[in-house]
């Protein structure tokens, strides 16, 4: 028999519904798997149940020591845009956040539950793929560059005629240009 520590808790948020441990959300019949700490984000808002959560508290609970105000911002911005509505997530000027809305407690699982692939995400800092997209920008230029500026161009180059005289001897002369 399955205890009720092992059963997942769905939370509804106004037409969304929540399972902070398993960092589910389902709008709809669409269900997805949230980044670990989206997800993290997402929980200690739920469990606050509608009270402030500060920045600090953010930080210190879902990025230990390798976070950052800008990595907050961030996924608050993305967990908004994974909601569909930028309301359920009031900004604190000065403060940190909290839910606009009071989560319910749901007794069951949704029922328009679709089963998602329990897959690992990867996230890359928009940083990297910029540092990486300026590189290949600069060596392709650099590319370009010695292409057309040390190429020889066609115009300068002299047509040597080489004349071969039979004997033990090779010697090569340059035949003047008469025109």
């Amino acid at each position: 028999m399955t205890s009720n520590a092992e059963r997942p808790t769905w939370y509804a948020l106004d037409a969304v519904q929540v399972e902070i441990s398993e960092g589910l959300l389902q709008i709809g019949a669409e269900q997805k798997r949230l980044e670990p700490r989206i997800a993290g984000v997402l929980a200690l808002l739920v469990q606050r149940n509608g009270e402030a959560v500060t920045r600090d508290e953010f930080l210190d609970t879902v990025w230990d020591e390798d976070g950052s105000d800008e990595a907050l911002t961030q996924a608050i911005s993305r967990l908004r845009h994974l909601l569909g509505d930028r309301d359920l997530i009031k900004t604190l000027p000065r403060i940190g956040y909290r839910l606009s809305v009071t989560p319910l407690r749901l007794a069951a699982a949704p029922t328009d539950q679709h089963p998602v692939p329990d897959m690992p995400t990867l996230t890359i800092p928009k940083t990297y793929i910029y540092g990486l997209l300026s590189g290949a920008a600069l060596v392709i230029a650099a590319l370009a560059m010695t292409l057309i500026f040390a190429a020889p161009s066609l115009e300068t180059r002299e047509t040597i005629e080489l004349e071969v005289e039979d004997g033990p001897d090779v010697e090569f002369h340059r035949i003047p240009d008469d025109g």
